[in-house]
């Protein structure tokens, strides 16, 4: 939980990766999991190639070109879409408090929660990780063609300790 917070620059750093690049596959590997265990096991090899496996280093610690957050986070895989504004407003967010919330991408993506004392157990846990290593797109904008062929879900997610 400690680097699974809006504004949190570990968080907005592997959340620019996304942008960047225009979509990779993505999993948020806890402090504690076992990498061959909770993720390596049953996947296919080639989906490594394109992967971010996010976990606390140096390579996240200092943007190379930071763009701030972004709206809309794009599922691929699952064909679902999350804007970030419709999330913070269902999830009762306000700018003066906003470092002390959630973002979603992080507990969606997650491998390994529930095997440390800092991880999340609030609200909607069994959400966590539904969407790890699932491809996954962070934009600024929607093109017309996720509109049509994919499905909104940033009011089904609420995420609250």
């Amino acid at each position: 939980m400690e680097h699974s917070y809006i504004t949190n620059i570990f968080v907005e750093t592997v959340l620019n990766e996304l942008y960047m690049k225009r979509g990779l596959h993505l999993a948020w590997v806890g402090d504690y999991s076992d990498l061959e265990e909770d993720l390596l096991e049953d996947k296919d090899p080639k989906l490594f190639e394109s992967m971010i496996i996010a976990r606390r280093s140096d390579r996240y610690s200092h943007p190379a070109e930071y763009h701030g957050s972004h709206r809309y986070y794009i599922n691929h895989t699952k064909k679902e879409i999350i804007d970030l504004e419709s999330y913070k407003t269902v999830n009762g967010f306000n700018d003066y408090f906003g470092d002390c919330y959630i973002h979603p991408i992080p507990l969606l993506t997650a491998i390994g929660n529930g095997k440390g004392g800092g991880d999340y157990s609030g609200v909607n846990v069994e959400l966590v990780g539904i969407w790890a290593t699932d491809e996954i797109e962070a934009r600024d904008d929607l093109l017309p063609d996720y509109l049509d062929k994919y499905n909104d879900i940033s009011t089904e997610i609420m995420f609250k300790e």
